[in-house]
Formats: structure tokens, sequence, C-alpha cells
């Protein structure tokens, strides 16, 4: 049979649906797949020239995940296009394994100086759980600094796709007799000549 990350199947092993959801638990809630396109009117702190922005996106989950934009020098409407430094690509997409699906993701903007503190241009947060399941949603964020927008116009641009590994785990198995419910976990050590 074929099968697509992530996939779920029903195994029945152990009759207790609790137990079920603390052993299911640790492996995390779902992926969240996400784009980083762009910002537009940024706000300009750099005394000579323009500012040179980049982009740090910081998952909120059990511990904190963080991947950052290249740096784009002399623009204030930096586009990204998701060229993160270092960091897997999945489709043209940056993935976070998530626990917690009330996590939020925060999205803050720098521009980067070699010498002194790189200073914040605006942020904002999605909440995870607000994000419809297995769709990419494309989002345009109002840029803040504290609780105040940064200019009514500066803009930040990301795609987000969150896919949640099993839905509800207390869902009815079919009634087969002797049959109970379990968890297996799978690892591929090695493949070649995928198509």
């Amino acid at each position: 049979p074929m099968m697509v990350y992530p996939a779920a199947f029903a195994v029945e092993v152990v009759q207790d649906s609790e137990e079920l959801q603390r052993v299911l638990r640790p492996l995390g809630s779902g992926i969240l797949r996400m784009r980083v396109k762009q910002a537009t009117r940024l706000k300009n702190v750099d005394r000579f020239g323009k500012s040179d922005p980049y982009c740090t996106v910081i998952v909120h989950d059990t511990e904190p995940q963080k991947q950052k934009t290249r740096v784009v020098n002399n623009n204030l409407d930096p586009v990204w296009n998701n060229e993160f430094e270092g960091g897997d690509l999945k489709d043209g997409k940056y993935e976070f394994m998530v626990v917690d699906a009330s996590s939020n993701i925060k999205f803050v903007i720098k521009d980067f100086e070699r010498v002194g503190r790189n200073k914040v241009l605006g942020e904002a947060q999605v909440a995870i759980h607000s994000l419809l399941p297995d769709t990419m949603t494309a989002c345009e964020l109002p840029l803040l600094i504290g609780d105040k927008l940064t200019d009514p116009t500066s803009t930040l641009y990301v795609d987000l796709e969150w896919k949640p590994f099993l839905e509800d785990v207390n869902t009815e198995m079919p009634q087969i007799p002797n049959w109970s419910s379990a968890a297996v976990f799978v690892s591929i050590l090695r493949a070649w000549d995928l198509e």
C-alpha cells in the first residue's frame, strides 16, 4: 500500500482511549507548514540608506522553535520567498513539528546591523488553532511594535498550513471482538528510488 506522511492508521491493541491519548501526545499535534513571502512599507530606521530587514519565525510550543530568513539589504519592501538560513524546505514550505496546537506563531522583522543591536521593525502573531486544517491560508498580517501599529500600511505576507495528525483519538473503533487500541511507531532509516 502507498503511504503519505503524516498517515494515521487505527490498529486495535489497547482498550483504554485515555492511555492512547497519553501515548500519542508526545508525538505532536501536527505539522505547521509556512512560506514567508514578503513585507511591504517597512519603517526605515537606518541613518544612511534603508533598513536591511530579515524575518524570524518563532513557534511558541512546548520548546520554542525558530527559523530566520536571509537579510535583504537596503530595502523597505523585502521579498524573501521562503529563503531561510538553513533548515529543510518541503515543497517550497518550511515545516515545524508542533506538539501543542494551542501554540502561537510569532513573526519578528528586524533591521540587521553589523555593529550594535538589530532594531525591531514590526511583529505579528497567529494562533495555530485559528488556522483551517489541511488548507494553505494566505495571510496579510499588519505589523505592530508592542500594541501599536508600526504604520497602517506595513504588512507581512505569509502562507500558513496546519496539518493535524489526529483530530480526535477518542473516535469510536469498529466493534470487532478481542481488539483494542495502540500506537505504532515506524522509523524509516533509508529509502531510494522513490517516485
